[in-house]
């Protein structure tokens, strides 16, 4: 039998088992400031699992089912940006560190005050829910360990952090590289094996 270079295939192996792996939040020695105000550090979803269409830009953190956890800005910078929408990211902060690094913390129930309230005045003056917001540098300074908001589940369904870590280019990269390692314990388990056309 003849094989066409068409019609190869590639297996894509799903880890589905999403590591549920924990360990204490001591916030002890050197590197950031963990972003999520938890004891225990549990990831729900990793970088790059495989979406419909896409691929998963950052960390999920879990939040025992439960909203309102402070979401901590990992570094000194300021607020490049933020956006309100309906799906998608829903509430989301996204902050400039000194490093040059942009985080991205998404699906928050509320924002902090002086953002709330600039995000607030835009939908007033606009009479829409859906804002962006671009800050410039210096606008909206904040310091290490700072409450940016509160977590939650705007735009998605179920409470948990979205948390990405992006470079000086706004490309993702890996938040496990980055300073946000979550000990992992536990062996993945496939769940299933998924196989996708290289070419139509």
């Amino acid at each position: 039998m003849e094989r066409h270079p068409a019609s190869r295939i590639f297996l894509l192996v799903l880890v589905l088992a999403v590591l549920p792996a924990s360990v204490a939040a001591s916030g002890d020695g050197p590197g950031p400031v963990w972003p999520l105000d938890l004891e225990t550090r549990y990831l729900t979803s990793n970088f790059m699992e495989y979406r419909p269409g896409r691929f998963h830009a950052g960390l999920d953190f879990k939040t025992n089912s439960s909203e309102g956890y402070a979401a901590r800005a990992v570094e000194d910078g300021w607020i490049l940006r933020v956006r309100a929408t309906p799906g998608a990211y829903g509430r989301a902060i996204y902050l400039r560190g000194v490093s040059g690094r942009t985080f991205v913390y998404a699906h928050l129930s509320r924002f902090n005050d002086p953002i709330r309230a600039r995000v607030r005045e835009q939908q007033r003056k606009s009479g829409r829910y859906r804002t962006r917001i671009t800050f410039r540098e210096g606008e909206m300074p904040v310091k290490a360990g700072e409450v940016l908001g509160l977590t939650g589940q705007s735009g998605t369904s179920g409470p948990h952090l979205h948390f990405e870590v992006r470079d000086e280019d706004n490309r993702p990269v890996n938040p496990l590289e980055q300073g946000f390692a979550v000990d992992d314990r536990l062996a993945p388990v496939i769940h299933a094996v998924r196989a996708v056309p290289v070419t139509p």
